[in-house]
């Protein structure tokens, strides 16, 4: 069984992120394709976050690092639903 992301969750962090940052579109579409790959995987290359349980994940998203600066995420994932909550989207400068 695949994993769901929560669309009005996802939507919010996006929209938020755009607002914030105004990243390019070609940024806008990797954070997009790295959402779909939740959907088989929200592990992937995801870290728990200490102190806020465990169920909270950090992220790096994949293709997004540009040398100066990449893509961060911090979502929840429910194991008994399978549903994936994206709460923040950031644009990091390094080192994280």
């Amino acid at each position: 069984m695949s994993w769901e992301v929560d669309e009005q969750f996802f939507d919010r962090a996006f929209r938020s992120w755009v607002e914030r940052e105004q990243p390019s579109i070609d940024l806008r579409f990797v954070v997009v394709e790295w959402v779909h790959g939740l959907q088989s995987d929200p592990f992937l290359r995801a870290r728990p976050v200490q102190d806020f349980g465990d169920d909270w994940w950090f992220a790096r998203i994949r293709d997004s690092n540009t040398g100066q600066y990449v893509v961060t995420a911090v979502f929840f994932a429910d194991p008994e639903y399978k549903l994936v909550q994206i709460s923040v989207l950031a644009t990091l400068g390094f080192p994280i």
